[in-house]
């Protein structure tokens, strides 16, 4: 909801539509044949221009940033702008996401093998801010508001699957055995126990055994649409 009503018509994604209008005036492309050239329909492009898309489809927006030569990240949060890229292709790194998938007997496992859902980042950026390995990170896009205002619904987070242990505290993705879900976790002094928290102080905090719970990893990053 606009705060005022001069900002009634403003985008809320003006910034990602300025970073996709520069990169397509460099790129000397218009919108229809970016979309031909990304194989999206040209309404993909369109309603993201005229601010009717604030959360695109993470697939076709990485197919209209691979066409211009940027990252997604970048589209969506202005971060590490893909610059000769031609030139540091062995500094650049795909990351994947994670799913869930429901085997013949009902069970639940989880796949880290969701290819739809890449995105490029920079293996020095990886190295040098995250201190984690391309290897160990998976991908995930936020599911409901239990960890609001922290994570909102809709959010990319990036998950560093070396790290498990909620020591120090913060924010760690888990599995439930239904689906994958973000909480904050924190170990209770001198026990086995750790605390359960959603920052949205509608869902009860709740104490588990370390053994019953099952960390999938450290949330490390995060994007978010403007």
């Amino acid at each position: 909801m606009a705060m005022m009503n001069i900002m009634a018509d403003r985008p809320k994604n003006l910034l990602m539509i300025k970073r996709l209008q520069e990169h397509m005036r460099k790129s000397g492309i218009n919108a229809r044949e970016l979309a031909l050239q990304a194989n999206v329909g040209p309404s993909f492009i369109y309603d993201i221009l005229r601010g009717k898309s604030a959360n695109p489809t993470i697939h076709k927006l990485s197919l209209v940033a691979e066409v211009l030569g940027v990252t997604v990240p970048y589209l969506l949060v202005g971060i590490a702008p893909t610059q000769n890229l031609e030139t540091k292709s062995d500094d650049i790194a795909a990351i994947a996401g994670l799913h869930i998938k429901e085997l013949p007997d009902g069970q639940r496992v989880i796949r880290d093998n969701d290819i739809s859902s890449v995105i490029h980042f920079r293996k020095s950026w990886i190295a040098e801010c995250l201190k984690a390995k391309p290897a160990d990170l998976r991908l995930i896009k936020i599911q409901g508001d239990n960890m609001q205002p922290a994570l909102l619904d809709g959010d990319i987070i990036l998950v560093n699957l070396a790290h498990k242990t909620p020591s120090p505290p913060g924010i760690f993705l888990l599995f439930d055995g239904i689906g994958l879900v973000a909480k904050r976790l924190e170990y209770i002094p001198d026990s086995a126990i750790v605390r359960v928290i959603s920052d949205n102080p509608k869902y009860t905090s709740y104490d588990v055994p370390v053994r019953e719970i099952k960390v999938v990893g450290r949330v490390v990053w995060f994007g978010r649409g403007v």
